[in-house]
């Protein structure tokens, strides 16, 4: 619910959220509702209070006075109209009106009447209230309706900070011992029955082009998911060779050179990619038909789909094995000593 008045058509105050019985409210139970949710700024005017009449026949200040047009709005069932003259009216009228309007209270999608008639309400309604001038001036008190105090309970920490999920994790996840679910059974061809098994993945040998396809849909038989967890993984040097099990299964170091993208939900999405050009070792993004260059930051995001790859010559590989530092202050390697200065 959002507030404005007639005179500037302004928006002004916090929505609010009103809970209403949707097959019988009327039009006077939908006021009395907004009205009580307001009681902390809106202060009722008293019963023998002509708050609504003017003394001053050029209006207050020599302003204009718009309630006139406030009064054309409220429907009293008179084919007559109302009045020009507020001095005519012999009831008070209400300190706002009203009306259905659009998420962003722009435009009226419903004339309510105030009968006593239910209106048409749904779920996804919005109302606008459309303030007496007068009302709003004297019983809205737009400073209190601007307060507002901070619960303790906003200042505790509920969501901890996500940390990214390493590649690492996922691949020894990937690899791991996993027991079949009770509704998942394996047929075992000796005892002949449903037995509740284990099964595992492991490596033998790896390829020259390494794919990692990472999971991004989760699914059962009650409801689907699209997983958006951060996944760090190397953009160079994804060291390998622990996961073969061949004993005789040499280094395998690889670096990347694409990642696909995916963007959107279960319903649908977009794809595109990030590669990697093997010549100036430069990366590209690819949106549909346009390419651009990227640099090597932008390449890990939530959106990364399908990992590729390349493997690294073993030559290359045996070249950047583990450097150490001596206690004495020399760096050395397997093949060669250097001697290096400390400062």
């Amino acid at each position: 619910m959002n507030n404005y008045t007639i005179s500037r058509q302004s928006l002004f105050g916090h929505p609010l959220m009103v809970s209403v019985p949707r097959w019988e409210c009327t039009y006077e139970m939908l006021y009395n509702t907004i009205l009580k949710h307001m009681s902390r700024y809106v202060h009722q005017p008293s019963k023998d209070e002509e708050w609504w009449i003017d003394s001053s026949p050029e209006g207050v200040n020599g302003e204009v006075d718009m309630s006139n047009g406030y009064n054309k709005l409220v429907d009293n069932g008179d084919d007559e109209g109302v009045s020009d003259t507020e001095e005519s009216v012999t009831e008070p009228p209400s300190l706002f009106v009203i009306s259905s309007v659009n998420p962003h209270a722009t435009i009226e999608v419903d004339d309510f009447k105030n009968d006593d008639l239910p209106l048409n309400l749904t779920n996804r309604t919005y109302v606008a209230v459309d303030w007496h001038p007068k009302a709003k001036k004297k019983f809205y008190d737009e400073k209190e309706a601007n307060e507002y105090t901070i619960h303790e309970s906003m200042k505790a920490n509920l969501s901890p900070k996500v940390q990214p999920i390493k590649l690492s994790e996922c691949l020894k996840l990937f690899m791991g011992t996993e027991k079949l679910g009770a509704e998942d059974p394996w047929y075992c061809p000796h005892c002949r029955k449903h037995q509740q098994a284990t099964k595992k993945f492991d490596l033998w040998s790896l390829p020259q082009v390494l794919i990692i396809h990472l999971k991004r849909f989760s699914c059962n038989r009650y409801w689907r998911n699209k997983i958006d967890s951060l996944v760090d993984f190397p953009v160079s040097g994804l060291d390998m060779t622990h996961y073969a099990i061949d004993p005789n299964h040499g280094p395998a170091t690889y670096d990347l050179i694409a990642v696909a993208n995916h963007f959107g939900g279960m319903s649908g999405g977009h794809y595109t990619a990030y590669a990697k050009n093997k010549d100036t070792h430069q990366w590209h993004y690819f949106d549909d038909s346009n390419v651009s260059p990227t640099s090597e930051e932008n390449i890990i995001s939530k959106a990364a789909y399908v990992l590729f790859y390349l493997k690294k010559p073993e030559a290359e590989t045996r070249k950047e094995e583990t450097v150490t530092i001596s206690q004495n202050g020399q760096l050395r390697n397997n093949e060669e000593d250097y001697n290096m200065d400390i400062h």
